[in-house]
Parts: structure tokens; sequence; C-alpha cells
């Protein structure tokens, strides 16, 4: 919500506002808090009020969140966006960073501390990584819900329906994809039989083998 009321409510002159992206803005996060839910209403608060209320209405939204999944599924929901944000957003921090460390020493021309300024910019570099984290998080966390993974073949396949229960699930259990490619198919495949030279020619020619196509 911070970077909603920054962006388009910036100062506490209403007349610099634009209450309509502010409310798309909070949107995009969850349901906007009911008192600011049309234009007319965010202007008759200040800037100070509707921040009050925005952080307010957060912590409510994530407790009723938290209460619909379980403590246990929202730490487990927590962790995955984390680490889903991350994985999106580290190798292009990384690759930020090697082009800054390569072009830092043109700072030397304007007279600034090469160092100094790679300090500086890498430290706002990494702010802003945290910052993109944490909307990611943020504009997804009352968004998604966890589904449990279902085991292969149902509970037909349970281990109470027969002595031939456990065949059938295993027969239902797919091969992975590289089990596939590097098993069965080349498994399958038919070993050629070696041909004699004085042997028939197994093209129907009549002739030796060594006389037609074993003759090269």
């Amino acid at each position: 919500f911070a970077d909603a009321l920054r962006s388009h409510l910036p100062d506490r002159h209403a007349d610099h506002w634009n209450a309509d992206g502010f409310i798309d803005a909070v949107s995009r996060i969850c349901e906007p808090p009911p008192e600011l839910a049309t234009e007319e209403q965010v202007y008759e608060f200040s800037q100070t009020q509707i921040d009050e209320r925005l952080h307010e209405y957060a912590e409510t939204a994530y407790a009723a969140r938290e209460e619909e999944l379980g403590d246990e599924q929202m730490r487990l929901l927590e962790r995955l966006l984390l680490l889903r944000a991350i994985d999106t957003h580290w190798v292009q921090h990384l690759t930020a960073m090697e082009n800054l460390r390569t072009g830092i020493g043109l700072h030397a021309y304007g007279q600034r501390d090469p160092l100094v300024m790679y300090r500086t910019e890498g430290q706002q570099m990494f702010q802003d990584l945290q910052n993109r984290i944490q909307g990611d998080v943020a504009h997804t966390i009352f968004r998604v819900s966890l589904n449990p993974a279902t085991p292969a073949g149902g509970a037909a396949n349970g281990p109470g329906n027969g002595r031939g229960g456990g065949r059938r699930r295993a027969a239902a259990e797919p091969a992975s994809p590289m089990q596939a490619v590097n098993g069965g198919n080349r498994a399958a495949a038919p070993a050629a039989a070696k041909v004699g030279r004085n042997s028939p020619c197994p093209c129907g020619s009549g002739r030796k083998y060594k006389r037609c196509h074993g003759g090269g």
C-alpha cells in the first residue's frame, strides 16, 4: 500500500492526487477499504489519515487471510511466494550488479570516487530488489491458495482394495520424462542382427552379403 500512496497521493495537497489510480493500485492487492472505495471518499481524508487507514486495513485483511488458511498453511504460502519472488528477481539483480561493476570506473571522469559510487548504487539496487520481492508477495498473497497434490490413481488405487491394488497403482503412475527417454524407448528397440559375409544378403537379392550391401 505504501507504493500506491507514494505514487498516486505524493503529498498533502489533494490537487496533486490521482485518486482513481490510487484505488486501482490498492485493488490489485486486495479489495480497497470500504471508506476509500471511491474517488469522493478518498478526497474526504488527508494523506496521513489515508495512510493510517491503509495500515489498519492491511493488518485486518492479513489476519482474516491467516484465519482462513490456518497458521501452518499461511507460513507455507509465505515461504513459497518468497522463494518464487527471489527466484524471479535475483538473477536480474546479479546481472544489474555485474553491469554496474563493469561501468563504475566511468565515474572517475566526473571526479567521483568509483568505490564510493559502487557502494552507494549497489545499496540502492539491493533496496530496490527487496522492494520488488515484497511487492510481488503483497500482490499475490491475498489472491492465491494452496492446492494439495492428489496421489496418482486417486482413492481407487488405495492399499485397501485387494491384493492387486499395489500393482494397479504402480501401473497407473506415469514414468518420468527422463525415464521415458532413457529407459523404455531405447530398451524396446530390437538389436540389429549380425550378418556373416558369406550369408545371403538380408535385402533379398539372392547374392552373398559380402558382394551386395556388405561390399562397402
